[in-house]
């Protein structure tokens, strides 16, 4: 195995950068199958090797580590369908009832932008079923997509405290209250071009 304890180092290393930035536990992903075929290859040699002294911990670990997966995937399944739906459905209607109240002048210069990726993602899944145009979102990889055109000189932005766009907008304000992470705010008056503005506001922050 001396050829691959660059994986470990690896790994290891990884997990403290994660930690520490802080990242997501996925982030790992692709090394999971790695370091646990590792793993499963050293017993296998110390049960050829005839080191069995610890041999009667395999059986209760399988066990443990089949009811922990199915746990994980039974309370995920739950959440994902009890919770992610309704959220991102809520979030879509209020924008859409925002969206909609506006003047139709103010309305055909409007864009809608999610304050994360997240938000933005919910927005362009439920587009077509509320009648939503595009999302557009500086956060994460969505940042890295074209900006609002430019005749968009209004804003509907959906997430929390707007602050970053408030130097950028003669007037912002709140029309819909969301909770927290989940308001509706209509940003008036963009005082520079989407071009310029657009690297200004994008971010790789996870919150």
């Amino acid at each position: 195995m001396r050829p691959y304890r660059f994986l470990a180092v690896t790994f290891l290393v990884l997990y403290a950068v994660f930690v520490a930035a802080p990242g997501r536990p996925y982030y790992l992903g692709g090394l999971y199958g790695i370091v646990a075929a590792a793993g499963a290859l050293g017993l296998q040699r110390r049960r050829e090797a005839g080191r069995t002294r610890f041999r009667w911990v395999a059986w209760p670990a399988y066990a443990l580590s089949a009811v922990a997966a199915g746990g994980l995937l039974l309370f995920s399944a739950t959440t994902i369908t009890s919770t992610s739906d309704e959220i991102g459905r809520a979030i879509a209607q209020r924008t859409s009832t925002a969206h909609r109240a506006l003047a139709p002048e103010t309305r055909e210069h409007t864009a809608v932008l999610g304050g994360s990726y997240i938000v933005a993602a919910y927005l362009d899944g439920y587009s077509l079923q509320y009648g939503l145009p595009q999302a557009y979102s500086s956060s994460r990889g969505y940042g890295w997509f074209p900006p609002p055109p430019e005749d968009d000189t209004t804003v509907l932005f959906v997430g929390g405290d707007p602050d970053a766009l408030r130097p950028h907008f003669s007037d912002v304000r709140m029309v819909a209250d969301g909770g927290q992470d989940a308001s509706v705010w209509l940003c008036t008056g963009r005082r520079e071009p989407w071009v310029d503005l657009w690297p200004r506001l994008r971010t790789l922050t996870v919150g």
